[in-house]
């Protein structure tokens, strides 16, 4: 192997691992950031809850996602779902639908899988907390642009009330100086 074979060696597992590189000028380092694991086959990327209590997608970072039911018997946990998903994405291959329950028990007991899981229910619920605090925004906007509605249909009616006692007025004027005009032409025949 000469030099530019390990190079484009090295510049392959450079890209697969790599995420962002930049260099410092003050330092003259380059700095390259790392997925450090991310492209593990069991690192949750997403939760999703389809049906509240009952159906949960998990999406892995290596693509894979896991459908999890809960059973009307069993009641619902989503830390224990996770690691259900975790086992299930795993050892599904291996193992028959009882040996993934045991494997995810046992997973419980891994640190590494704890903290895989702990930090996919904090993205949960810090994404369920975006997903409330815009539905709350959502509904003041709604409530203001209702606002301002009710208020310009207040205008146009108080306008439409204006317009029509002015109308009223002038037609009474003319109605009152036509009845003048006549008996002035009354009076002087």
């Amino acid at each position: 192997m000469n030099f530019y074979e390990n190079y484009e060696n090295y510049l392959d597992i450079l890209n697969k691992i790599c995420v962002s590189t930049n260099y410092d000028e003050t330092t003259g380092c380059l700095n390259i950031q790392t997925t450090n694991g991310i492209t593990e086959p069991d690192v949750i990327a997403d939760i999703n809850v389809i049906v509240p209590g009952k159906v949960v997608e998990i999406s892995f970072a290596d693509g894979g996602k896991e459908k999890m039911v809960c059973h009307k018997d069993d009641t619902f946990d989503l830390r224990k779902c996770c690691f259900i998903a975790i086992a299930k994405h795993l050892y599904k291959k291996e193992y028959t639908q009882e040996g993934i329950e045991y494997m995810a028990t046992q997973l419980t007991y891994q640190k590494k899988y704890v903290k895989i899981v702990d930090k996919a229910l904090k993205d949960y619920k810090k994404k369920e907390e975006e997903k409330e605090k815009k539905a709350r925004e959502e509904e003041k906007e709604r409530i203001i642009r209702e606002r301002q509605s009710l208020k310009r249909w207040r205008q146009k009616q108080r306008r439409k009330e204006r317009y029509r006692k002015e109308v009223v007025n002038l037609i009474s004027d003319s109605i009152n100086e036509a009845k003048r005009k006549r008996k002035v032409q009354e009076t002087v025949y």
